[in-house]
């Protein structure tokens, strides 16, 4: 099943398709067989709309509202672990940038601040 409310971000790579909603969720799409892979949520979900995203062949990375920057295996939907947890939410993932999956900068809803999104999370992007 598709999302449920207005899609606030896509990204796409060979024949794989992230999009992040305002519902919360984020799904892993097969762009040939039109078949959703994986529903990214559970007790882990973000609580607010997701705003960006990234991901590569072992994970999606996505931020939301809620202040967080949340770490996912885009293989299994499984979530790892929050990169970033902000203490107040509501201006959260607007604020939070990081360095993308390829070591290129990213930033989320225009604002400037630099976070090592992949230092922070002790792996190699």
């Amino acid at each position: 099943m598709g999302h449920q409310s207005l899609t606030s971000g896509m990204e796409l790579k060979n024949n794989i398709l992230i999009s992040g909603n305002a519902d919360s969720t984020v799904k892993v799409w097969d762009i040939v067989t039109g078949r959703c892979l994986q529903t990214l949520s559970g007790p882990n979900k973000h609580r607010s709309a997701v705003t960006c995203l990234q991901f590569n062949n072992m994970f999606v990375v996505t931020s939301s509202d809620d202040g967080t920057v949340k770490l996912w295996d885009v293989r299994t939907g499984e979530f790892l672990r929050n990169l970033v947890a902000l203490e107040s939410w509501g201006v959260g993932g607007r604020g939070v940038a990081h360095q993308g999956l390829g070591h290129q900068a990213g930033v989320c809803g225009g604002q400037q601040e630099r976070h090592r999104g992949d230092q922070a999370a002790g792996v190699g992007l």
